[in-house]
């Protein structure tokens, strides 16, 4: 950063002396743009295009300024003139992607994207873009083929990306389409997986399994995380609701209380482990492993059914 505000000062004294021609405008507009003074920055771009029209530099450089102050429509508008005289210029399509997502128009940003494919210039970031917004359109099948692109490319970027994808088709109930896209992310990425990523995938794994009502697998799994990582709070308390469902209320209680004893899952167990004790109907230990969760993690919806266990509680004891 030193370098742009030592560049920026020589520049502008060498304007002030009568030698700012388009090139040095230019020149300027980028160390103020490096710096994010882009209010600076943009005042050089347009005398750079002032003093050389035709200079892709100082019309990109405008359109950045723009698009990092939120000015979308008058990026918009520039972009789309820029485009009229130059079609397959990538970096103002791309450009207009930004701005077009910026208005909030997810329609008409997947067309520029898809103007973007056709000229063979989409990266896998981008497909997986693409994806996301066909999903918010409710367009789920050209989603999913976009996923299923993006994972073909065999590219190394973030896992997260990968999981957010397999999450957003599990999160709309298309359970088989998110498990074969889970077993792609193994098959393609898996010999470059780290603890962390494995854990990741095999737990959404479990969890589409569990949905599907596979719950034998899904338990297999759960296991497997826990070898692997015992501090998997949500792993545990899946476990814990496998035994629960099997009536194994030992076992569910052993993973319930494991859970509980990991911070950033105390409260969920208390609760999964108090809904259960409410199932058996021991509505004492329910009130008290509820009562915890409320003092860690009030919820409306946990404070009304605490309060009707406690209304139970009562009941049973004027019974007796």
């Amino acid at each position: 950063m030193g370098n742009f505000e030592s560049a920026a000062k020589n520049l502008s004294r060498s304007i002030s002396l009568g030698e700012g021609d388009g090139v040095t405008y230019v020149a300027l507009g980028y160390c103020h743009y490096m710096r994010q003074r882009f209010m600076s920055a943009e005042n050089a771009y347009r005398m750079g295009t002032l003093l050389s029209p035709d200079s892709k530099y100082a019309q990109n450089g405008l359109v950045n300024c723009l698009i990092e102050t939120s000015r979308f429509p008058e990026a918009l508008a520039l972009l789309d003139e820029l485009l009229a005289t130059q079609p397959e210029d990538v970096i103002c399509h791309r450009a207009r992607v930004h701005a077009l997502q910026g208005l909030g128009k997810e329609r008409e940003a997947a067309v520029a994207m898809e103007t973007l494919k056709r000229m063979g210039h989409l990266k896998t970031q981008d497909l997986l873009n693409l994806g996301d917004l066909y999903h918010n359109l409710n367009l789920y099948e050209l989603s999913l083929q976009n996923y299923q692109l993006a994972i073909e490319k065999k590219e190394r970027i973030s896992l997260h990306r990968y999981v957010r994808a397999a999450s957003i088709l599990m999160n709309r109930a298309s359970y088989e389409d998110c498990f074969q896209y889970l077993e792609k992310i193994q098959q393609i990425l898996g010999s470059n997986f780290t603890p962390e990523d494995e854990r990741k995938v095999l737990l959404l794994k479990a969890e589409v399994l569990q949905a599907t009502g596979q719950t034998k697998e899904s338990t297999a799994i759960l296991r497997k995380i826990v070898e692997m990582h015992p501090l998997e709070g949500k792993a545990l308390i899946m476990l814990g609701r496998h035994a629960w469902q099997d009536k194994d209320y030992v076992l569910a209680s052993l993973h319930f209380e494991r859970a509980s004893k990991i911070d950033e899952f105390e409260a969920p167990a208390l609760i999964e482990h108090g809904r259960m004790m409410v199932g058996i109907r021991n509505y004492e230990k329910a009130v008290r492993l509820l009562e915890r969760a409320e003092d860690i993690d009030p919820q409306p919806r946990i404070s009304r059914f605490l309060e009707s266990i406690r209304n139970l509680l009562l009941t049973a004891r004027v019974r007796l």
